[in-house]
């Protein structure tokens, strides 16, 4: 099993995953795990997705998108049943959390001695954002971010995990636009991350 905070990655086989984010555990696909599963009576209980037919709890009843805020690498992020079969986190991504902070804070640490406007925080550009960890993760940091993402229920979803993490007043610029269209206008206008 593998974990970090609330999330534990229990099983994975025949094409498929089990993951834990608190009480909630949800069985979906995952083409990668082609090895048989583990622990088979993991399992039983955990709500399961279809493509095409959606969520699933253990007794046969259709699931509904509901929130489970769970603290990720040191954030919390709500998670909830989409009906792409999505969570709202990529639990992977939180082995990049403690370097990630480490990196905004050591920059802050070089703008503080001199080496940058003093003061100023590291300008942070996240591109393809989805719900926010990583852009939670530098803004705790002391990062100003940019937190960028096409889809805007993604960016209203990443608001409201800046909301449960208690950083909905920190400098985080949301933005709903394509990626390389705006990566395009910062460059024309000489912005730098």
């Amino acid at each position: 099993m593998v974990r970090h905070d609330d999330h534990a990655l229990l099983d994975c086989g025949d094409g498929r995953r089990l993951d834990a984010f608190g009480p909630l555990v949800v069985n979906r696909p995952a083409p990668g795990a082609l090895e048989p599963r583990r622990a088979p009576e993991r399992w039983a209980g955990a709500a399961i997705f279809h493509r095409g037919s959606g969520w699933w709890g253990a007794d046969g009843a259709p699931l509904v998108e509901a929130g489970q805020p769970v603290s990720i690498t040191g954030v919390t992020m709500e998670v909830r049943l989409t009906p792409s079969g999505q969570v709202g986190v990529f639990p992977e991504h939180a082995v990049n959390g403690p370097w990630l902070e480490a990196a905004v804070r050591a920059r802050r640490a070089g703008n503080d001695a001199g080496t940058e406007a003093a003061d100023e925080p590291p300008e942070i550009l996240n591109l393809f954002a989805y719900t926010g960890l990583a852009t939670l993760v530098a803004a705790r940091a002391g990062g100003r971010v940019t937190h960028v993402d096409a889809a805007r229920p993604s960016a209203l979803w990443a608001r409201r995990n800046a909301e449960l993490s208690g950083l909905a007043t920190a400098p985080i610029r949301w933005i709903v636009d394509e990626a390389l269209s705006f990566v395009r206008r910062e460059a024309r206008r000489g912005r730098r991350y």
